[in-house]
């Protein structure tokens, strides 16, 4: 049990130190870390929300709802909002029992999102 402690002692310290990493700004007034999700599902991306906003993340992960060939990552001035090397993408792609005949398209569009970003 000791040890189970004090590996999660660590844990939460890395966890801690790289959340203050990923909040802080590289001096351009841009985050370290900046992560940007896109969900189809209306009901999947208000649970996400209420995730994010529950983890205490809004200042780093943003959330998009609706079809990846529709989600576009630049601000209204034209600028992307990614960071090189910084920027993380989170979607989530059909699986499982959401498998239907409109698969190939979800999977190009992803493709073509990927590609074009």
């Amino acid at each position: 049990l000791e040890t189970w402690d004090e590996l999660l002692d660590d844990a939460k310290s890395r966890a801690m130190t790289g959340m203050k990493f990923a909040a802080s700004s590289m001096g351009n007034g841009k985050n370290n870390v900046s992560i940007y999700c896109n969900e189809k599902n209306p009901g999947a991306a208000q649970l996400a929300r209420s995730s994010i906003k529950n983890a205490g993340v809004t200042r780093i992960v943003s959330l998009s709802e609706g079809d990846c060939i529709d989600w576009n990552l630049e601000k209204d001035d034209g600028i992307s909002c990614t960071i090189p090397s910084r920027t993380i993408f989170v979607s989530n792609p059909p699986w499982g029992k959401r498998l239907s005949q409109d698969i190939d398209d979800s999977w190009v569009n992803l493709r073509e999102f990927i590609r074009r970003e």
